[in-house]
């Protein structure tokens, strides 16, 4: 399924309009509407907050899982934690990349 067939699934199921989901996640309804008009998914910067706005996992959003093959079973599991998971283990990631930064 393409990206914004999964978009307007979404936006259907959750009752959105373009201008609510432009709202939730930060951007123009310009921006939305290119989404849903183009045969391409947005910029990386925009999934995690279309994500979090949709409050789904970024996989759903991006439809990740359906390519499975492409991904280790570590990535695997990591797609298939909520976005709030996802969040705390990135924000883990990046604490013990600086720290370890500061002592090596």
């Amino acid at each position: 399924m393409k990206f914004k067939d999964r978009l307007k699934k979404l936006m259907l199921e959750k009752n959105l309009k373009q201008s609510d989901v432009a709202r939730l996640a930060g951007v123009s309804q310009t921006i939305v509407s290119k989404w849903l008009r183009l045969d391409s998914s947005p910029k990386l910067k925009y999934i995690q907050p279309l994500a979090k706005a949709l409050n789904i996992r970024v996989s759903d959003l991006t439809g990740e899982i359906e390519d499975s093959e492409k991904f280790t079973p570590t990535e695997k599991r990591f797609l298939a934690l909520s976005h709030k998971q996802q969040e705390f283990l990135m924000g883990l990631f990046d604490y013990c990349e600086n720290h370890y930064k500061k002592i090596s």
